[in-house]
């Protein structure tokens, strides 16, 4: 096991598009610091510097970003590291997400998608992609899975229980997801039969202070995990 210590310093300029989009440039630099503490505590630390220009585009017409029950979200960004900027390696990344939400009653049904690549650069695993935790494969450690490459496919469903009028005095919900995913450092191992599965059943409770789910997660090979998260789910890769 070990400690990663992330620090990053930005500045960025962009435009907003009415309600319902933006579109960003900027520059960041930065450090992502390793130590060992469990293992072989013979290992160096590992110290990686990182300096990029990165241009992101976002489109949102989500009725809310706490529990949505209607509208699209679609996040799409580019990060080219470069040394000029105080990298240690070159390499470009590319993010894309999307999520759709619908309503029907008291039902809503989320669709949510997250991908992701280094595209021209073998590259040290921390500089990739860590997936794992809640609505990202339920029931797997957070961040447990490293790669070059990272995909999770979600379906997730909630029921609105009660609301303001209820004797709880805030809205909260009952539902649960199904989710597969995973994480490649070759692009030709990136096939459909790789899939990790997972899902959640979940309570949730719309607060003043954020969101709060007390969820159950399960994944494949008999993984299971328990949470209490407070904060936003669905701005995150």
């Amino acid at each position: 096991d070990y400690i990663a210590t992330t620090s990053t310093i930005g500045f960025g300029a962009g435009r907003l598009f009415g309600n319902w989009g933006s579109l960003e440039f900027g520059i960041s630099a930065g450090s992502i610091d390793t130590e060992p503490v469990i293992g072989d505590l013979s290992v160096n630390k590992s110290d990686v510097n990182n300096g990029a220009w990165f241009v992101q585009f976002s489109y949102d017409q989500l009725d809310s970003l706490n529990f949505p029950k209607n509208g699209t979200l679609f996040n799409t960004s580019w990060r080219s590291d470069r040394e000029w900027l105080g990298s240690d390696v070159e390499q470009d990344t590319l993010n894309v997400s999307l999520l759709r939400a619908a309503t029907w009653g008291s039902n809503t049904w989320i669709a949510w998608t997250g991908l992701g690549g280094v595209v021209n650069s073998e590259i040290a695993t921390q500089s990739g992609y860590a997936i794992g935790g809640f609505f990202s494969l339920s029931g797997f450690e957070n961040f447990e899975l490293v790669g070059r490459y990272a995909g999770v496919l979600r379906l997730i469903y909630f029921r609105e229980i009660g609301g303001s009028q209820s004797a709880l005095k805030i809205p909260f919900y009952i539902g649960g997801s199904v989710e597969a995913g995973n994480v490649w450092n070759d692009r030709n191992d990136i096939r459909f039969d790789s899939l990790l599965a997972a899902g959640s059943f979940l309570v949730a409770f719309d607060t003043p202070v954020g969101p709060l789910y007390l969820s159950k997660g399960i994944g494949q090979g008999g993984r299971s995990k328990t949470y209490l998260f407070l904060g936003r789910s669905f701005t995150f890769f």
